[in-house]
């Protein structure tokens, strides 16, 4: 439609031509535009007007305008700096009337343009509409209508634990919404601009796996703050195909993915301002920045209901100046911003001229009052229910850059809070620590806000909150104030006059109370059904995580028991939903149940007055190392508590040095004193027992170091498999492995066999593998083998297969030897196995096995060996009573028997060297008391005088009767008992844990993380239950503190990895030829522009290099002169440090890593900024990096290297 001339072609009270017609506006909203009138003006206001620059206020908000007045028509726009929302001011250098000033940055806009002219060639500032009606002036202003109110859906509660944020570093938030779990801008290591910013905070230790397990990622911008290059390798090693979400910026955020290396599969570019819809409860937003469209980006969460109901409406505006051009949504629950400043290189990187430091440190601290003042002014437009800064957790860390780092003080987040508090007391803050999770269903409630984040940020919150006040008539009065309380008294004095006599007055206030109690009893009654429907969640977790099932089938248990509820109690449907068993939600509980349980451990350790350390390795089903490491702890009333310490999972090598550390983490992580350490139990691998440097060894002499005293025990059971190794019967286990490998490697074998034993009516419906790993699996697998030999002898012949060995007599006799044997070692094994035994036992069992092979020596080596004990060799030689009579046989059997017991008798010289000191533990009565230590004998004589101690040792276990010796009177020998009963004797725990671990990380859960699969392990081994009373307590506070110990700042960066690969561009072939220059700033395209740059390669220290390069380039032509030309120009002198610079150079990076970055030192004349310039190199580069290899290929050889283009 075009603008018709009867529709107010001229004004008929100034006579100027109108610039916009009311058909542009009535056409703009019917295209889904919203015209709001910001500004209305009377017919006197108009004729007030001066050709120029008219500054109008409007009385209602107090919002400022802009209208400029000319002989075409008169323009508005609002008066506000794009920039960062500056007041603009009178230019008093311009007499034109057609400039102002912005009192933040000085920057200048054209108002007869609409152009800013300072910076030149940069932004254009938006026009209002003017419509003229009777004379007198609208401005409107055109918007598009705001996507968050569409597709308004209804609200619905949110439950604790529902909505959670998890901060780990920086701008990186670990969101969990429903089961769905997102994360912002992950940078958890290495530096950011090249090596200039450094993470200031130590991401907590499951940061990874929340990364790793997220549902989907967001990354605002291609900043290197937020696009973590070091970070995304190691996702993409662990979880390539990710989905990560950005926003569909002229610049791909990603421009860089094909040439780093990383190895992302699944990068979603998504259009500005249209939600994603990630399942019915969840959708999200990308929305543009209106300062730096090109580049900045923010996130609009929605999670069940929108933010016209008060809904839980989430907002990050990361970096954003001016997100979304200043529309956003009221009354977020949670707004996240940045707040810190600094993140630029200027004024810290400028010199000469005013650059003095004492301006830079005053203009550096007036900016961070005006950032302040910004945010603040922000937090209190938008009113979110729960605002948290973020996005500033950086410092400039490298040696190099102290200087940097001592002036560019930045703002702290406690400072911008306290602000809020003051300035918008009804905003919650969280000022976030790392680890630290905020239950937004908490924060919003205000019966914890106040209380719960308190106690997790040093902000002031929930001390305005209002309170209600009952009284006699049931109604609340808003604030408790005398004027309040009269008013209300007197505004019902009529309702409650009619209350005269004490009797009435009795009986209403009773009635009331009555009333009181059954409103209470009703919010009681859901927050009972809350915690029952959370406390189900925990039990379901550890049921999950005991029977190793996957995290997901919590959802499919959820599944069940709706079905189940539908049937059997409709009526309860809504108590079960509540239930919440989401995959992230699972995962949580199953943290939280493990954490709960550390916890425990860590309270028992601190009563221990000796403990020993049992550990093991294996490698799981990702071929990572695992270390087990249990403690066996006895406190002073003699209560032993076995636990899994820790796991520690090794990524690298195994040696004793390497176990060393990774017990020693965690045991000082437990803060368990080393001097308490009784012993440490291993296996007999090098790495564990080595003489020299395994690390039984390296613990006995940390144990020496602290004062202690500390003995090394090869576990009991290895050396008894061990030992039973010595037993060589190769001629019988082949047959017999064979035979078995022939009935079960095949189906059909398998099915046919299995049915030949039912139909023969079998002892048994089958064989058993065999595998050397299991210790009880030899004396199984033979024991089931010979039960069946008939069958199997039948079934092989039908097989065409006959066994040749089941019809010699001989044979038989050897197998029916060696299943007998086996079986007695297994039955030594078995009373090895199991928890809670104590040293002594288990040695007497060994000791009482060697008595019993030396028995069993003797009964072979008889004329007529005696098979008492060996009822299968004697099933044997009476079936074949001719043929197993011989004196070779009894020989055999004899030799091997006599091996057996010389290997036991070399073996276990650990145990026996304490052989006495467990003769006194076991039997203090039996014991001379000449023997024994010279503070134990007076003590000693004591006890076996005491007739009554005498006989409670004949009825009381070893445990009891210690618990139960006089402290007073025995304190020696109790704290003998203690050393003795803290002593692990074998890994059986280790072993059975590893049984575990591998039925969790099996093939189709290679990805269980290394911290889930401890927290899974801690939960199935432990025989403490998680207290979930106090899990649920702690469900009361809106902010989790991160677990004890986490480190909040980081105290060490690898600055020397990322200093060698900046130095490793330094030698670049490409730097040895001069034509480099032109072929760079040629490939970078920036032309046409009056400005001269000079560019300096510099030390570390920003001296010039004597062999580095020094050139100008004349961005008018082009050109790359030897001197400042004659014409009048604008000029840049520029310092990088080699190392950035060419590493920038050789991989056509943005120069944000030099400016940013603060790598190197700007001076310029005159004083202004270049937008264009800045703006082409740091935001509008080539995609594709310059062809170097091309380049080194067009070159004659040999190379230049005179520098001929050096400067001066």
């Amino acid at each position: 439609m075009t603008v018709d001339d009867e529709y107010f072609p001229i004004c008929t009270f100034c006579g100027l031509l109108l610039r916009k017609s009311r058909i542009h506006v009535h056409s703009a909203i019917m295209s889904g535009q919203l015209a709001n009138e910001v500004l209305a003006l009377s017919a006197e206001d108009v004729a007030s007007f001066k050709f120029g620059i008219n500054f109008r206020k409007n009385p209602n908000d107090g919002k400022c305008y802009l209208i400029y007045k000319e002989e075409a028509g008169l323009k508005a726009c609002r008066n506000q700096c794009k920039h960062q929302g500056g007041v603009f001011i009178t230019d008093m250098e311009d007499l034109n009337r057609q400039t102002v000033k912005c009192t933040k940055h000085n920057w200048k806009l054209n108002v007869s343009t609409m152009r800013y002219s300072n910076p030149p060639d940069s932004f254009s500032q938006e026009e209002l509409e003017v419509e003229l009606v009777g004379g007198g002036l609208r401005l409107l202003e055109l918007v598009p209508q705001d996507p968050w109110l569409e597709g308004q859906r209804d609200p619905q509660p949110l439950q604790p634990g529902e909505a959670t944020v998890t901060y780990l570093s920086h701008a990186c938030m670990a969101l969990s919404l429903g089961g769905v779990r997102v994360v912002f801008d992950p940078w958890l290591t290495g530096p950011a601009f090249a090596r200039g910013w450094w993470l200031l905070h130590q991401p907590p230790h499951d940061a990874w796996d929340l990364l790793c397990s997220a549902d989907f990622i967001y990354i605002s911008h291609m900043h290197s703050d937020h696009l973590s290059y070091p970070t995304l390798k190691v996702l993409a090693e662990r979880r390539p195909d990710i989905p990560i979400y950005v926003g569909d910026t002229s610049r791909p955020v990603f421009w860089y993915l094909q040439h780093s290396n990383v190895k992302l599969t699944n990068i979603k570019v998504v259009p500005f301002g249209v939600w994603q819809n990630v399942n019915q409860h969840l959708r999200f937003m990308i929305l543009m920045d209106g300062v730096h469209p090109a580049l900045d980006t923010c996130l609009l969460l929605d999670y069940k209901v929108c933010c016209m109901c008060e809904g839980h409406i989430i907002m990050n505006t990361v970096d954003c100046t001016r997100p979304n051009s200043g529309r956003l949504p009221l009354r977020p629950d949670l707004l996240m911003t940045d707040f810190a400043g600094g993140a630029s290189g200027f004024p810290m990187t400028f010199c000469r001229g005013k650059y003095t430091e004492a301006w830079k440190e005053d203009f550096i601290r007036t900016e961070r009052r005006k950032l302040l003042h910004y945010k603040v002014q922000l937090v209190k437009t938008l009113q979110p229910r729960v605002y948290c800064p973020f996005a500033g957790y950086f410092t400039e860390a490298h040696p190099s850059d102290t200087y940097i780092k001592n002036i560019n003080i930045k703002n702290k987040a406690e400072d911008l809070n306290a602000e809020i508090n003051k300035m918008a007391p009804n905003v919650t803050t969280w000022t976030p620590k790392p680890g630290a999770t905020l239950d937004l269903a908490l924060a919003l409630d205000p019966q914890h806000r106040g209380r719960s984040m308190q106690k997790a940020a040093a902000s002031k919150i929930g001390g305005n909150c209002n309170t209600s006040l009952p009284n006699i008539k049931e109604i609340s009065v808003a604030v408790p104030k005398e004027y309040n309380v009269k008013r209300h008294y007197q505004t019902h004095e009529n309702t409650h006059a009619k209350y005269t006599g004490a009797e009435e007055r009795r009986e209403e206030i009773k009635r009331l109370e009555v009333s009181l109690a059954s409103r209470q009893q009703y919010f009681t009654r859901a927050r009972d059904s809350n915690e029952n429907s959370t406390k189900a969640s925990y039990e379901v977790a550890t049921l999950i995580a005991k029977q190793c099932k996957p995290f997901t089938e919590g959802e499919f248990i959820k599944d069940c028991l709706m079905k189940a509820v539908e049937n059997i109690c409709p009526e309860k449907k809504q108590n079960f939903e509540n239930i919440c068993l989401a995959r992230t939600t699972v995962t949580k509980r199953i943290e939280e149940l493990s954490e709960d349980i550390k916890r425990q451990v860590n309270d028992r350790g601190m009563t221990f007055d000796f403990f020993s350390i049992a550990c093991d390795e294996s490698t799981d089903r990702s071929d990572t190392a695992q270390l087990l490491i249990f403690l066996r702890g006895v406190d002073n009333d003699m209560n032993i508590t076995e636990e899994l310490l820790d796991l520690q999972s090794l990524k690298g090598q195994t040696r004793g040095v390497d176990l060393f550390d990774c017990l020693c983490s965690a045991v000082d992580g437990m803060k368990l004193p080393w001097s308490k350490v009784s012993a440490i139990v291993t296996d007999g691998a090098p790495a564990m027992a080595g003489g020299q440097s395994g690390l039984a060894t390296r613990i006995c002499n940390k144990v020496s170091e602290q004062g202690g005293s500390a003995v090394k025990l090869h576990c009991i059971i290895h050396q008894q498999v061990l030992c039973a190794k010595c037993l060589q019967f190769d001629h019988v286990m082949k047959p017999v492995v064979k035979t078995i490998n022939f009935i079960r490697s095949k189906a059909l074998n398998h099915r046919q066999f299995q049915q030949f034993l039912e139909d023969m009516d079998a002892e048994y419906g089958d064989v058993l593998y065999h595998t050397d790993v299991r210790w009880l699996s030899r004396g199984t697998a033979l024991q089931r083998f010979f039960s069946l030999r008939e069958e199997i002898g039948k079934f092989l012949a039908d097989k065409g297969q006959p066994m040749q060995e089941l019809s010699d007599p001989v044979w038989l006799s050897d197998f029916a030897f060696l299943v007998d044997i086996t079986k007695h070692l297994n039955e030594l094994n078995t009373k090895l196995q199991g928890k809670d035994a104590v040293v002594s036992q288990l040695y007497a069992h060994i000791k009482a096995f060697g008595n019993k092979l030396k028995l069993f020596e003797r009964h072979m080596s008889q004329t007529e060996p005696n098979t008492a004990h060996f009822p299968s060799l004697r099933e044997v030689h009476e079936n074949f009573p001719r043929g197993n009579s011989g004196a070779k046989n009894r020989r055999k059997y004899a030799a091997a028997i006599t091996s057996l017991s010389e290997e036991f008798g070399g073996r276990f010289q650990d145990f026996s060297a304490m052989d006495n000191d467990m003769l006194l533990f076991s039997s203090p009565f039996s014991v001379d008391p000449d023997t024994v230590a010279d503070n134990l004998q007076l003590e000693l004589i004591e006890m076996q005088s005491d007739d009554e101690l005498r006989g409670r040792q004949q009825h009381l276990s070893l445990v009891d009767y210690y618990r139960q010796l006089d402290k007073g009177k025995y304190p020696h020998m109790r704290h003998f008992a203690k050393r003795m009963l803290s002593l692990f004797g074998s890994t059986y725990l280790c072993e059975q844990t590893f049984s575990v671990m591998n039925l969790n990380k099996t093939r189709v859960r290679s990805r269980l993380t290394d911290p889930h699969l401890r927290d899974i392990l801690r939960i199935s081994t432990s025989a403490l239950k998680p207290d979930l009373s106090c899990i649920l307590k702690g469900k009361h506070d809106a902010v989790r503190a991160p677990p004890p110990g986490t480190p909040v700042y980081k105290d060490r960066w690898d600055f020397q990895r990322y200093d060698q690969e900046l130095r490793s561009a330094v030698g670049s072939q490409v730097f040895k030829h001069l034509a480099w220059v032109q072929q760079y700033y040629t490939w970078a395209g920036f032309r046409n522009y009056n400005l001269v740059v000079r560019v300096i390669e510099t030390d570390e220290d920003f001296a010039p290099l004597a062999d580095g390069w020094d050139y100008l380039v004349d961005f008018l032509d082009l050109t790359f002169p030897l001197s400042r030309p004659i014409r009048e120009h604008n000029y840049l002198e520029i310092r990088n440090r080699v190392g950035v610079m060419r590493y920038v150079v050789l991989n056509g990076l943005l120069w944000d890593s030099l400016y940013i970055g603060f790598q190197n030192r700007i001076s310029r004349d005159p004083d202004i900024y270049h937008h264009r310039f800045w703006d082409h190199f740091q935001v509008d580069l080539p995609l594709t990096p310059p062809d170097w290899e091309g380049f080194l290929r067009s070159l004659p050889d040999p190379p230049d290297d005179s520098h001929s283009c050096r400067v001066g």
